[in-house]
């Protein structure tokens, strides 16, 4: 059942909805806002620590320590929130020219190439899975050799599409 619970569009609704404030803001206030220096530091300091909070917050359950259920509840609840805010701070702050040194960086010209490689893997990456699972005989493995062997065919076949 776990396997399906991603799937569903509903579950992905928070990102979704972050994403369409942000988008109001952009359109209600326009993209030269003049936000307090205060206010920037003091989102950009909450952006960065839910962001690392997020990604690093499970470091210790890798390593065999466990969190509690309450814990776990909580995490797994506020993750996809906390992250899309996150993201959503650091994207309304590069838009309204509050950006800094962060929009200076993600802006570089260099970046462009690989975004458009990642966005095609993202466009292309669940067809083609599910067409190698789907068409082997016998049951995967999780290993080196079988995550290689899925991962770099789509990396050729995403940079292949991007290229025409």
């Amino acid at each position: 059942m776990d396997s399906h619970i991603d799937t569903k569009p509903y579950c992905r609704m928070t990102p979704y909805l972050i994403g369409m404030v942000i988008a109001y803001l952009v359109v209600k206030f326009g993209t030269q806002v003049k936000i307090n220096k205060i206010v920037a530091v003091v989102w950009w300091i909450l952006s960065i620590f839910m962001g690392l909070a997020i990604v690093f917050g499970l470091y210790w359950t890798y390593q065999g320590y466990y969190l509690s259920r309450s814990l776990t509840l909580f995490y797994h609840s506020c993750c996809k929130f906390g992250y899309s805010v996150a993201l959503g701070w650091m994207v309304y702050a590069c838009i309204s020219g509050n950006g800094g040194i962060i929009n200076r960086l993600l802006s570089w010209k260099y970046w462009r190439p690989l975004s458009r490689m990642t966005f095609s893997v993202y466009l292309v990456h669940a067809f083609a899975y599910n067409t190698f699972v789907m068409n082997s005989d016998t049951l995967m493995f999780l290993s080196f050799i079988n995550m290689t062997y899925m991962f770099l065919p789509q990396i050729g076949r995403a940079s292949c599409r991007e290229r025409v």
